[in-house]
């Protein structure tokens, strides 16, 4: 071999290896910038909890203040506000705290894209691009390793940035069936593993409700019956099914699951 043909593939062995540092580079440097996001949205969670935490207290004190000063305890009685039962003995009206500002809608949180679509991937990439409001939960299902915001809306937007609250259906921290819809090819596809009796918890600002599963069942696309209002507190999960369906999905998956126990945070 000459001397050319030599220094010839030193300098392609020297281009390799700089290409390879710089792709280990942008590596890590993505994998911090997620770390640093998915860090800086549950301390944007864990303040909103702490200011909702001192906004109940002061509420608590005023409303007792009034009582003693006004009401007598039949006159509270009757004045009290239905409220979701909560562990412990306590009840917190989403009424009275809604004025609460929220936080920012996290830029980047971490998410295993093992199961995902290809295009699916990329839609959740150009949805980092777009302003949301608040999320209204996190929708954890620790069987399945998913934890999601809860979005307001079904849109296109929505569900390629989080799963999102189907609208007519019960918000997360009331009464009733709360509706949630996600992609089968991306946040929700998981599902197709879920089983009947594991646990899928809902925390706000102000309260994490813990739901058993108990249905899982196949519907028609159209058949909205799932979403029907219930007497007792129920989470809804909604996707496409079959999961790996080319085209638009005939059918959908339901899961359903019954509130079991709730706590204030």
């Amino acid at each position: 071999m000459g001397k050319a043909m030599r220094d010839h593939l030193l300098i392609v062995q020297r281009l390799f290896i700089g290409l390879g540092v710089a792709l280990l580079a942008i590596w890590g440097a993505g994998q911090l910038h997620r770390e640093i996001g998915q860090r800086q949205a549950m301390e944007a969670f864990e303040e909103a909890r702490a200011q909702m935490v001192s906004q109940r207290q002061r509420l608590a004190m005023q409303a007792e203040a009034a009582n003693v000063e006004e009401s007598t305890p039949e006159e509270a009685a009757a004045d009290e506000i239905p409220t979701l039962p909560v562990a412990g003995g306590g009840a917190i009206s989403a009424d009275v705290l809604d004025p609460m500002p929220p936080p920012p809608m996290p830029e980047v949180i971490e998410y295993d894209y093992s199961l995902w679509s290809p295009n699916r991937v990329k839609d959740y990439e150009d949805s980092l691009k777009a302003e949301f409001s608040a999320p209204q939960a996190l929708l954890r299902v620790p069987s399945i390793n998913l934890e999601v915001p809860v979005l307001d809306g079904i849109d296109d937007l929505t569900l390629n940035r989080a799963v999102g609250r189907i609208p007519g259906t019960a918000r997360p921290d009331g009464l009733g069936n709360v509706g949630i819809a996600g992609h089968r090819d991306g946040f929700f596809r998981g599902l197709k593993d879920i089983t009947v009796g594991d646990d899928i918890e809902l925390v706000t600002w102000r309260q994490r409700m813990r739901y058993e599963v108990k249905e899982i069942r196949i519907v028609e696309k159209h058949d909205l019956t799932v979403l029907t209002e219930a007497e007792d507190s129920m989470v809804t999960l909604v996707t496409c099914y079959p999961f790996y369906y080319v085209g638009h999905a005939p059918k959908r998956y339901i899961v359903k699951a019954k509130l079991i126990d709730a706590e204030i945070i």
